[in-house]
């Protein structure tokens, strides 16, 4: 068939014109050949030259076309080896489309479809809710047969009035059916789906929609702007020269540009400053959990969906950060975690006994190291089973002293948990489950699917079923009861199986293991249950098929309750598997990275895109998790890895040691760079505040703040904590200099005070010995800072600092939010201090915006910096009252006394 297909193709190409009909079909296997006439693309062309184009290449007419991919060289004389993909089908027209309370819904009939991928759905219903003046929210579904659609992730109610003042018009055409999104302070068209054939934008296919695959197209610019679209390891600006983004939650090492441990398919499409129009952003979710290819080329994004519906959100911005905002409005803020978890952390998996933790402790200690958290990996478990602990190399006694010394030290610990169950008789884990019918059911929906994880033959536990909190908690509590650990590291929770020992003997009215569109798994086309269950296992609610990229939520979602019930504080939740509205509940680690110095960069990269997806408990495994790092690389990484929101030390039980005491000089490193972090940390625990309140990001690329400026578009080997302070890192082996990019504003240097710049924008190459890192305050915003020691418990009681780098209207604004650090409910029964710091005008106020954490008032405020002051100050006043200062680099070192953190006060200097 495939060969009769070929042949009739290139008669047909013989006989008609070249065509100017691009479809973006995947540009590989069948897509190429999914109906209508082939043209000539070009002449005697090679692969890549054909590719480049945009095209489809096929070396012989005898070469089976799922090979097509893997073909090498063109024929010499060859007219027919590169040819368009075919024309684009209409799709659907709009029968009715009527204005309701809430927007407009309609139905939509088919014109044409697609030979590929089974039948076309003939009827369609779409809904279009004006939710928010910012949001707009598209559903288009089957109106007779109920389809899968993803629950409890949208934290907003979906139909109501819609508002009378909207930022974005939204319009459609009847036929072919398309819509678009306007925002209409720019007039920018931020979606658009139809196809415009006199354009130099690629016409693609118009809507398709089938019981296991849904397209939909938008169109782009030529050269877009694409972020987000997580989580694979790659810089932050997606490569848009026709690139498929998988989402398919998989357990994998970290290569680039695969997919990896979660699932977000949500972008942030950033428009530059042209002469005609300001920079702009918006943003656009697809809330769907099966899996799906997204194709990004020059002019066009294509969604590829292997089921459920099209439930779709568009963000007007216009900046980044309000694109941020508005999403998070949708899936929820992230949670305020406790203060002792931005701490440093270090774990690693070879950990064997008490006695390697207790040296952990001790060298931490004698090296004069700060550290807050130490953590076990598996070896702590009996046999690798969950809420069991080793009687022999971890002993719950001798675990309960040193446990409670750590506490004593104002430390915790955190154990992991996988969420395989062996079915072990006399398990509680596995008995229990089975009483309780919580475990994921194989395709026969009767007895509980098998795989293979660290204890063996596991079951999994189904996250969504009405009885899993309960298992789940009992067994944490059991857990807990043995050894109080303080914190809870899910891992494995794609979820992994090394190996699927079930037997596949009945199918469903569709089949969920070999779809008709695969997608392109671990960029290989991998088969869905590659290292996971089976796809068409059951869940309570539908099968795997629908649910996978669900799983580590649901799993971090109960965890959290779980240990937020049995602690009675604030839970730290780390998971490797996420998917959106995870950040409500836990944060995540960047998974199994290497020591090497490609992923030193690319977990900046990572971090910052999980700002985007609303996670911004966020780190990697500094100095790397596998391999062997090198004490340059290993300094470098604890350097960087010092600014991470969730700072971790941690590597594989195959590597040689990599604790910072390892080596002299990346111990002396730590010891400083480390006390920098804890000084900080009054900063970004306030950011924390601010991103549970309002869904604002604590990291952040530089273009967040400097939208027009089209340099930091690319740039993601800096990048900003909160709005004040910019990181860049020495990311290449045996370099002293590092070439720092500076956006227009007033830059000083974090460590000296030193102004870098004059206001523009510029690049400076500066010397970055081993020991040193580049950080700069950015003028108009106020820093506080504190005292550090060795652990946050102790930095919490240590005076006060405020950094006050003035703008270039020498004013600067900043705020300090302070609470007991672990406490639940302390916004709604007021516990907590809220503080602004305003400046300008030659003078600095503070402002109480809320008084009731009562540790504040113990804490003296010591010391305050006004950096960046022009003219020689004579006179300094506290309240009115004259105080002695220094005056150094153009900084007014103001020594305060008696005077606590909480108490409203005015700086003034004259001159």
């Amino acid at each position: 068939k495939i060969k009769l297909l070929i042949l009739i193709s290139l008669i047909l190409l013989i006989i008609i014109n070249n065509s100017n009909a691009i479809s973006i079909n995947e540009i590989k296997g069948e897509s190429c050949y999914a109906g209508g006439l082939l043209s000539s693309c070009c002449e005697h062309c090679s692969r890549s030259q054909c590719i480049e184009k945009g095209c489809c290449f096929d070396s012989s007419p005898e070469q089976k076309l799922k090979n097509l991919n893997e073909s090498v060289g063109a024929g010499a004389g060859s007219i027919y080896n590169c040819f368009y993909p075919n024309p684009p089908v209409d799709g659907y027209k709009v029968v009715t489309m009527r204005e309701t309370i809430y927007g407009l819904e309609g139905t939509l009939q088919l014109i044409d479809g697609t030979k590929l991928y089974g039948q076309d759905l003939f009827n369609l219903a779409i809904r279009v809710f004006i939710e928010t003046e910012n949001r707009i929210h598209i559903k288009i579904f089957d109106p007779t047969n109920s389809r899968w659609e993803v629950p409890g992730i949208i934290k907003v109610p979906v139909g109501g009035k819609r508002p009378t003042r909207l930022n974005y018009h939204f319009s459609w055409i009847n036929e072919p059916f398309s819509f678009g999104v306007t925002r209409i302070v720019d007039g920018m068209v931020i979606f658009n789906s139809s196809r415009d054939q006199n354009s130099d934008i690629a016409p693609f296919n118009g809507l398709i929609f089938k019981d296991q695959y849904i397209e939909l197209s938008t169109q782009l610019p030529q050269q877009p702007n694409i972020y987000g679209l997580g989580e694979r390891a790659t810089s932050l600006k997606l490569n848009a020269a026709g690139r498929i983004y998988t989402l398919w939650n998989s357990d994998h090492a970290t290569p680039p540009l695969i997919n990896l441990y979660g699932s977000h398919a949500f972008y942030i499409d950033v428009r530059p400053k042209t002469e005609t129009s300001e920079a702009g952003a918006h943003g656009v979710f697809m809330l769907n959990s099966n899996g799906m290819d997204v194709w990004v080329g020059p002019g066009a994004l294509t969604w590829r969906l292997i089921g459920g519906i099209i439930d779709m959100y568009v963000f007007v911005g216009p900046t980044p950060s309000k694109v941020v905002t508005q999403y998070l409005e949708v899936i929820g803020n992230p949670i305020m975690p406790s203060y002792w978890s931005l701490g440093w952390h270090q774990c690693r998996w070879g950990y064997k006994n008490i006695a390697d933790l207790q040296n952990v402790i001790d060298q931490y200690a004698a090296n004069q190291i700060p550290l807050d958290t130490i953590w076990t990996d598996i070896d702590y478990m009996d046999n690798y089973k969950d809420f069991t602990f080793d009687q022999t190399n971890f002993p719950t006694d001798q675990m309960n002293e040193f446990v409670e010394q750590l506490h004593n030290n104002g430390q915790q610990y955190v154990l992991i948990t996988d969420c395989g169950i062996p079915n072990i008789t006399n398990y509680d884990a596995w008995t229990k489950g089975l009483e309780l019918d919580i475990f994921i059911k194989d395709n026969k929906g009767k007895n509980p699917f098998m795989g293979v994880a660290w204890p063996g033959t596991v079951a999994w536990p189904d996250f969504l079923h009405p009885n899993a909190t309960k298992y789940w908690q009992d067994q944490l509590q059991m857990l807990w009861n043995q050894v109080p650990f303080d914190g809870l590291w899910i891992d494995m929770n794609e979820p992994c199986s090394f190996t699927v020992v079930n037997d596949k003997t009945e199918k469903l009215g569709f089949d969920p293991v070999n779809p008709p569109y695969e997608i392109d798994n671990l960029a290989i086309h991998a088969p869905l249950n590659f290292r996971t269950i089976d796809s068409d296992a059951v869940h309570y609610l539908t099968i795997e098929y629908n649910i996978h990229n669900l799983y580590g939520f649901s799993e971090a979602n109960v965890s959290a309750i779980a240990m937020k019930n049995i602690r009675n504080k604030r839970a730290l939740v780390i998971s490797r598997s996420t998917y959106p509205s995870h950040g409500n509940f836990a944060g995540h680690w960047l998974g199994d990275n290497r020591s090497d110095w490609p992923d030193l960069y690319l977990s900046i990269p990572g971090i910052l895109n999980f700002q985007f997806f609303g996670i911004p408990l966020v780190g990697a495994d500094v100095c790397g998790f596998s391999g062997a790092a090198t004490e340059e690389l290993c300094a470098r990484w604890t350097e960087l890895g010092a600014f991470y929101p969730f700072a971790r030390n941690h590597n594989s039980d195959t590597s040689p040691d990599q604790e910072p005491y390892v080596w002299p000089k990346v111990a002396e490193i730590a010891r400083t760079i480390l006390l920098v972090r804890y000084s900080l940390l009054p900063y970004y625990y306030t950011l924390f505040y601010f991103a549970e309140l309002n869904g604002e990001t604590v990291a952040r690329p530089l273009f967040f703040e400097f939208l027009s400026d089209s340099n930091c578009l690319d740039l993601d080997t800096q990048f900003l904590i909160g709005s004040g302070l910019m990181i860049s890192p020495v990311i290449k082996p045996k370099e002293r200099f590092v070439n720092v990019y500076f956006p227009a504003a007033r830059w000083y240097d974090f460590f000296t005070f030193l102004e870098m710049t004059n206001g523009a924008a510029t690049e400076m190459t500066l010397s970055t010995p081993l020991e040193n890192i580049q950080v700069h305050l950015r003028g108009g915003t106020v820093i506080p800072t504190q005292t550090p020691s060795l652990t946050t418990a102790q930095s919490r009681l240590n005076p006060f600092q405020l950094l006050v780098p003035l703008n270039e209207s020498l004013s600067a604004f900043g705020s300090l939010y302070l609470d007991d650090g672990d406490s639940l409910d302390v916004k709604q029964t007021k516990k907590y201090t809220l503080i602004n710091f305003v400046a300008s005008s030659n003078s600095l106020s503070s402002l109480i915006i809320n008084k009731g954490y009562s540790g504040a008032s113990k804490i003296a405020l010591e010391q305050v910096n006004i950096i960046g002051i022009q003219g020689n100050p004579t006179k300094v006043e506290l309240n009115r009252v004259a105080i002695n200062f220094n005056f150094i680099n153009n900084t007014i070192i103001a020594k305060l006394n008696d005077i606590t953190i909480d108490t409203p006060f005015t700086l003034d200097w004259m001159f």
